[in-house]
């Protein structure tokens, strides 16, 4: 036996009858006050300004940057590879170790939320040699 529901004339005919569309079916005590819940729009972050190297040694350097509008963690990345990162803080600061001397680094940082994250800010820095 098949499906009554899915035969041509119930998905088209009847859907379409003038009788249904016109029902008090809807118009029932059941369906006052429903209504379909808000979405809340996300909130991304603002992409972090401001991006300080300071204190910078043979093997370390100390990184600062503004706060940004809306964020709960901040995700630090550095390349060339450094044990330890990308990783996330949730204060505008961290401190790098374990660098080589002499060598450039590239500091990426993004703020993020719950809703996703921002723009990467990205910065160079050299330690000591």
């Amino acid at each position: 036996m098949s499906n009554y529901f899915a035969q041509p004339y119930f998905q088209t005919t009847f859907w379409k009858n003038k009788f249904f569309q016109d029902s008090d079916f809807f118009k029932l005590p059941f369906f006052d006050g429903l209504t379909t819940p808000a979405v809340p729009n996300p909130v991304i972050p603002t992409k972090p300004t401001g991006i300080q190297v300071q204190g910078v040694t043979q093997t370390e350097l100390e990184l600062s940057w503004a706060p940004s509008a809306h964020a709960n963690r901040y995700n630090v990345a550095i390349s060339p590879a450094v044990t330890g990162y990308p990783k996330d803080v949730s204060v505008p600061n961290d401190s790098v170790t374990g660098l080589t001397a002499g060598q450039s680094y590239t500091i990426k940082i993004k703020a993020c939320s719950p809703d996703g994250c921002s723009a990467v800010t990205s910065k160079s820095a050299t330690t000591a040699s």
